[in-house]
């Protein structure tokens, strides 16, 4: 008898032990009825030089190229606020989001020391830098419930006199995706599935109750792994994905998979999603979760998020980058008719002219990105006269080309060729110099 007696203790004080465990997990003092989502980020994970190198081999981008460098100096940013924060002894934050607060959140370190509480004021003041945030919108850091909160004084003022609310979904959804350098969970407080039902029953074009919605979503949680380098510096392992549904029962969790399967139909059905990146219909079938008694879950490892989304990236940024390009075109195009309305209908010697007339930035001459081609050019001109161009194509073979009437075309080398060829023919009628393509 003693010795059963001797056991329920043991399982009682494990059982309390792994309770204290998982409320350490969640920001408790800082739940609210309205807290609908919170991400821990564990900052030993975060590795900016991986995370750099990967999302740059993702998207096809060199690290000397503008994109990288923009990239860099955000990741280098980040890292050193990272960095300063561990060094202080912080080595988790958590990220709370309320309604009340939106679009602002609340960040909070589980660790008041002196030097944790430098450090975290330390980083506000270094985002309110950054973002050079409003007087309203500007970050405190606060001791609120045992851990060093940054906030907006109003929010900090508010949750200094908070009486938590409990929350055990944010707890059960946290541990049901361990693990990761970044974790979250979604818990919509339960006002908003009333809410939600009352204004809408039914869900637009879906042809669903919404039901479907509140039923089989309890709570989500998302579990995401960060590249990490290798013992000699090489490259570890990419971006990985893990997610939990919880749902009401199976039944809520089956039909919730049949909603997200006929969304994603709808979303190759009726936008040019196939053109815009290649292999969609791959991405979303993988990003299909499945059903495993009440909960749907998905996991997407590095290796195939690489190959279903790597490509998928790359030309995404690659349509990017050439719509940046067309608009900085148009935008000479614009200097050009400023320019020659000021000027006598006369056309500038060169780009730089167009710079010290203040009409045009000076990174137009610098990166020497554009072949000028106009600066001896008649008024006369052909509509399709060729004003500038691309001085070499992007990824995608084409290069963008500025008409004297004022529209831009990305063209493939052939048909550049061709547009040189007719610009020439029409040098050639005006008494003009012709011009190779460089």
């Amino acid at each position: 008898m003693k010795t059963r007696i001797h056991m329920a203790a043991v399982l009682a004080v494990l059982g309390l032990a792994c309770a204290a465990a998982r409320a350490a997990d969640v920001p408790a003092p800082l739940l609210e009825e309205d807290t609908f989502a919170v991400a821990r980020v564990r900052l030993g994970e975060v590795d900016t030089a991986a995370i750099h190198g990967k999302i740059l081999e993702m998207i096809g981008e060199k690290p000397q190229s503008e994109v990288g460098m923009d990239l860099a100096g955000g990741l280098t940013l980040i890292g050193g606020m990272a960095g300063q924060l561990r060094g202080a002894g912080v080595e988790e934050l958590y990220f709370v989001f309320n309604a009340a607060d939106l679009p602002y959140f609340v960040m909070a370190a589980p660790n008041t020391s002196s030097e944790a509480v430098a450090a975290v004021a330390a980083v506000a003041a270094v985002v309110n830098q950054v973002a050079a945030l409003a007087p309203t919108g500007r970050l405190e850091s606060r001791a609120v419930g045992g851990m060093q909160v940054v906030g907006r004084v109003e929010t900090l003022e508010r949750l200094k006199s908070l009486r938590a609310v409990a929350r055990p979904e944010f707890a059960a959804a946290l541990s049901a995706s361990p693990g990761g350098a970044v974790e979250a969970a979604f818990c919509p407080p339960a006002y908003a599935r009333r809410v939600l039902l009352e204004m809408l029953p039914a869900l637009p074009e879906l042809d669903e109750p919404a039901t479907v919605l509140t039923e089989g979503v309890r709570w989500a949680s998302a579990r995401v792994g960060l590249p990490r380098s290798g013992a000699q510096g090489a490259a570890g392992e990419g971006f990985s994905l893990a997610a939990t549904i919880q749902s009401q029962d199976a039944a809520a969790a089956g039909k919730l998979e049949g909603l997200i399967k006929k969304a994603y139909g709808m979303i190759l059905e009726r936008t040019p999603a196939r053109k815009v990146a290649p292999g969609i219909d791959k991405i979303l079938a993988a990003l299909t979760p499945r059903v495993a008694g009440d909960r749907l879950v998905l996991q997407l490892e590095a290796e195939q998020i690489d190959t279903l989304v790597a490509p998928a990236l790359a030309q995404a940024t690659e349509e990017s980058r050439r719509a940046a390009r067309m608009t900085q075109l148009k935008q000479i195009g614009m200097a050009l008719v400023l320019y020659r309305t000021d000027h006598g209908d006369v056309f500038p010697a060169d780009l730089a002219e167009l710079v010290k007339s203040e009409r045009l930035p000076n990174k137009f001459v610098q990166e020497g990105r554009y072949v000028y081609r106009a600066g001896d050019l008649p008024v006369k001109a052909a509509p399709l006269a060729i004003l500038a161009y691309e001085k070499a194509a992007g990824d995608g073979g084409r290069r963008g080309v500025l008409f004297l009437d004022g529209h831009v075309e990305a063209l493939d080398e052939a048909g550049f060729a061709k547009a040189i060829a007719a610009d020439n023919q029409e040098r050639k009628k005006l008494g003009v110099a012709e011009k190779p393509a460089e």
